[in-house]
């Protein structure tokens, strides 16, 4: 495996390992015909029985967008307020992968504030940013905080790996 597929299937483990029960998640929605990250793409996801996984963004303008990296944003980008409403019911869930700083929890907090499909047993967040997941964790005490993170100091490195330990410490 390249070491890209071994972040991948260590990050789907992650997201596996963390739930109570297996739950099968789709990375950025079902994007079989349709765009990735797109409300199509979620429903697709839900109505084939998958939770879905998606990324949001906190704009320089204060409000919550939805895309892997910059260049993907589309007018087909969904509203944050419209992705919570499609949270799952059957026991699937929504990983909400939060790609900005912790300056991104009170937007996140009041967009999930102002819905009640979302809650903390259909919701996960994760983060490979340390300081959001920790504010993430003050912010929303009920809510599984998922940290993504390499063993790797970093995958231009070819230092020794870090151990679990040595990773939370940094």
């Amino acid at each position: 495996l390249s070491d890209t597929d071994t972040i991948t299937m260590n990050i789907a483990l992650l997201f596996f390992a963390s739930f109570s029960t297996m739950s099968l998640i789709a990375h950025r929605g079902e994007a079989d015909g349709v765009a990735e990250n797109t409300m199509a793409s979620y429903r697709l996801a839900c109505s084939r029985g998958f939770g879905f996984e998606c990324d949001v963004h906190l704009e320089a303008d204060g409000t919550l967008a939805m895309y892997h990296v910059a260049g993907d944003r589309t007018a087909d980008s969904p509203e944050f307020a419209d992705v919570l409403k499609l949270a799952p019911r059957d026991g699937s869930r929504i990983v909400v992968d939060v790609k900005s700083g912790p300056e991104i929890v009170p937007a996140l907090k009041a967009a999930f504030a102002a819905q009640t499909a979302a809650n903390p047993s259909n919701v996960r967040f994760a983060s490979m940013n340390a300081d959001t997941c920790r504010e993430l964790h003050r912010q929303f005490p009920d809510y599984e905080i998922l940290w993504t993170t390499w063993a790797k100091h970093g995958w231009w490195r070819t230092d020794p790996p870090l151990t679990a330990d040595e990773t939370i410490a940094r």
